[in-house]
């Protein structure tokens, strides 16, 4: 059964809130999924990061980049798995005010801080 209606919000862009959204739009075709990311790039594998800072690339995008080469934009997101993307977004504060205040909102996935021990 379809949930028509069902609005969930993903706090974080960079690797596992896009693979959150793609999974809820599989599984929920009919949901609105909307991801806020405090910066501007999002869907990038930070594992590739020590390879850019040494050099092996030139452009930090290549990090965001498909396996066929297409970049993981905000565009990219909308048109081909109907995800908003909103960069340089922040979620401050208490989130109940946050989502009453701004957007109708269900449910809300967002992504947990390591500890570091």
């Amino acid at each position: 059964m379809p949930q028509k209606g069902l609005k969930i919000l993903i706090i974080g862009g960079v690797a596992c809130g896009p693979k959150a959204a793609s999974r809820v739009k599989r599984l929920l075709p009919n949901a609105d999924v909307t991801i806020i990311e405090k910066g501007n790039i999002i869907s990038y594998g930070a594992c590739g990061l020590p390879y850019y800072v040494e050099g092996f690339f030139n452009k930090i995008g290549i990090l965001t980049e498909t396996p066929i080469g297409i970049a993981r934009t905000p565009v990219f997101f909308e048109k081909v798995k109907g995800v908003v993307v909103l960069v340089r977004t922040e979620a401050l504060g208490n989130l109940k005010i946050l989502i009453s205040r701004f957007m109708a909102y269900y449910n809300i996935i967002k992504r947990q801080r390591s500890r570091t021990l």
